[in-house]
């Protein structure tokens, strides 16, 4: 082993003391490293048995009351080794040029390098020194010594570093994840660039939008998103010839039943349906009667819906009446309902009927039980569903048919079945047809306009449509059936109400189209110019006389007096002022629904004229008199 000495002469008054420093750190005196005075006004520092991890920055500092001062050294200790390991403290490189004071700079891979944290460069007349930091594996490269004024001239060298022996510093832990949450899995090794494979089971996992795989400093971690059932399991982490399991497991979310099951009565041969309903997906259970699993057949169905079990139950006989539960032993969830079948039969058959087209016809039955709801209408052979003109009406043990107007195609066989019994009958529909069709009208706005019809037989009740809406009767249509005779009176028509109308006795139909080609006012308003206190008279003419308007004056209704009447007369609509003043000037309107016309008034002052009179004046020596005569104009 070998001893390194620094020496340095100190003086001063008073005589200074020293410390000494390695990379800026003051050195504790020790056996091995130590500082005293051989001689006055010198001070050495020993280190012995030196090691590479002795290279350092060397200062001393000397103080007195009057100051102090330093000087700095640098101390390189040559390892006895081609190569350097993993974390080593430190590692050196060394070259020598031919001649002193030379500069020269450091680069590694062809990359220049400058004195930091991570390296220190040192010069000592003709040697000069690099030493690396720290040593990790990003240190193995190739480092080169150049002299700045000729780059040619340059001398390189590699270092070579050996791993750190790999372990396992952080081994994977068992994980409990709620389900849909992410589980979390995190393996430590001892070294940065070492690599590994995550598995789930035997099979190797790949990054996806399922498996997050990451490492960073050594640290690996694997991340599993939208935990479900099937994602439970070991998972391994292997690096070399290590490796890490460690097992996730579901916990699951806390499940609510929304919907028990409900006590059911069904008629033999019906289908039986029993449901239940959770607050999520994916929930586990069985199916139970009476205590004992029920298994899936031909007949008997179970079926998930998203948050819906149903059990379905096809041709339900007696010996399926009982009690049914649905479980979840998972979530400690039981519901139990009670399964009810009854033995119908028909106690009154239905009946064949005749019908006219577009009147009224019902089909009626009674069964043996009251408040059947599983009962079902057919229509040669196809299921008749209920709609606005056909109606199925059960009241207690008699079930109806009922057919609002009839229509020729409803002629045919009807079957009503309830459970396993059924009864049948035919209805007989005699067919309207149109003797006299609607025709097309011509009006004007405000006028009543009649749509008339003549079928060939009485007493059908018709629909009037307009736009595919049902017409009644009120303030704007007037529906009259007479015998075979029907008429549709469209009051006060506007523009808006053009179109096509229908009318539909059965299922045949006939449409005219009304057409409104004119405003509601034939004869407009004409302005007026009258003297003040004359008297001032509006005048228009409407196309309908029944037709109702208003006056309006520059855009406000009218105020109505004694002095300002309106008049109507047949069609024509009057708005008189008796007397008229300044303040009666402006816009005057009639308006009838949607038309609308508009005149002027103007009222003009009156202008007098006044006789003149001439004066003259007489200038005379006596008193003066003045007289006058008119003159005449």
């Amino acid at each position: 082993m070998e001893e390194v000495h620094f020496r340095v002469r100190v003086t001063g008054r008073p005589d200074p003391e020293c410390q000494w420093f390695k990379n800026g750190i003051l050195l504790e005196k020790t056996d091995r490293v130590y500082s005293y005075w051989p001689e006055d006004h010198v001070c050495e520092l020993v280190i012995r048995d030196v090691t590479a991890e002795d290279s350092a920055s060397i200062m001393v500092k000397a103080m007195n009351i009057a100051g102090e001062t330093s000087s700095h050294a640098f101390l390189l200790v040559q390892a006895r080794r081609d190569q350097c390991k993993e974390k080593d403290t430190m590692a050196t490189f060394e070259c020598e040029t031919n001649e002193p004071f030379v500069k020269v700079k450091w680069l590694k891979n062809n990359v220049d390098i400058f004195s930091g944290d991570k390296y220190r460069m040192h010069s000592d007349r003709k040697v000069h020194f690099l030493s690396v930091l720290v040593i990790d594996m990003k240190d193995d490269a190739e480092y080169t010594c150049a002299v700045i004024e000729d780059e040619h001239i340059r001398t390189t060298a590699r270092l070579n570093v050996e791993g750190a022996p790999l372990s396992m510093v952080k081994r994977l832990e068992n994980i409990e994840v709620p389900e849909t949450y992410s589980g979390e899995f995190e393996v430590e090794v001892s070294r940065e660039d070492a690599e590994g494979v995550w598995y789930f089971e035997d099979n190797e996992l790949t990054p996806s939008n399922k498996h997050v795989i990451s490492s960073r400093r050594g640290r690996h971690s694997l991340s599993v998103k939208d935990v479900k059932k099937e994602d439970q399991g070991k998972y391994t982490f292997t690096t070399g010839e290590f490796k890490s399991s460690a097992s996730l497991k579901m916990k699951l979310r806390p499940v609510t039943l929304l919907q028990p099951l409900s006590d059911i009565t069904v008629c033999e041969g019906d289908i039986s349906q029993l449901e239940v309903r959770f607050s999520q997906e994916d929930v586990e259970g069985a199916w139970m009667k009476n205590g004992v699993a029920i298994e899936a057949s031909d007949r008997v169905h179970m079926v998930i819906d998203k948050l819906v079990h149903k059990l379905l139950i096809e041709d339900t006989g007696r010996l399926d009446g009982g009690m049914y539960s649905f479980v979840v032993p998972a979530q400690d969830i039981s519901t139990t309902a009670k399964l009810t079948v009854q033995t119908i039969s028909i106690m009154t058959p239905l009946k064949d009927i005749t019908s006219i087209e577009g009147t009224k016809a019902v089909m009626e039955a009674k069964i043996s039980a009251a408040d059947v709801a599983s009962v079902k209408w057919f229509h040669d052979g196809k299921i008749l569903m209920p709609s606005e003109r056909i109606q199925i009406v059960p009241k207690g043990s008699k079930q109806r048919l009922v057919f609002n107007r009839t229509f020729a195609s409803d002629e045919g066989t009807y079957k009503l079945c309830v459970g396993k019994a059924d009864s049948s009958c035919k209805l007989i529909v005699q067919k309207i047809s149109i003797l006299k069709p609607m025709e097309d009208q011509v009006c004007t706005e405000t006028q009543n306009v009649t749509f008339t019809v003549e079928v060939s037989h009485p007493g059908i009740d018709g629909v009037w449509t307009f736009r595919k809406q049902h017409l009644k009767n009120g303030p704007k249509y007037k529906i009259v059936a007479k015998g075979k005779s029907h008429s549709m009176t469209v009051i006060n028509a506007m523009k808006d109400e053009e179109g096509q109308y229908t009318f539909a006795p059965g299922e045949q139909t006939c449409s005219a189209m009304l057409i409104v080609s004119g405003g509601a006012i034939s004869r407009p308003l004409q302005d007026l110019i009258v003297a003040d206190s004359q008297t001032a008279e509006f005048e228009c003419e409407v196309a309908n006389p029944s037709a109702l308007g208003k006056w309006l004056k520059d855009g406000h209704h009218c105020d109505f007096s004694e002095n300002v009447r309106s008049e109507d007369d047949g069609a024509v609509r009057r708005l008189v002022i008796a007397i008229t003043k300044p303040q009666d000037i402006g816009e005057y309107t009639y308006q009838v629904a949607n038309s609308k016309t508009t005149a002027n008034l103007k009222v003009e002052a009156v202008k007098v004229k006044k006789t003149l009179k001439t004066k003259l004046l007489l200038r005379l020596r006596r008193p003066c008199s003045v007289w006058s005569s008119p003159m005449r104009m």
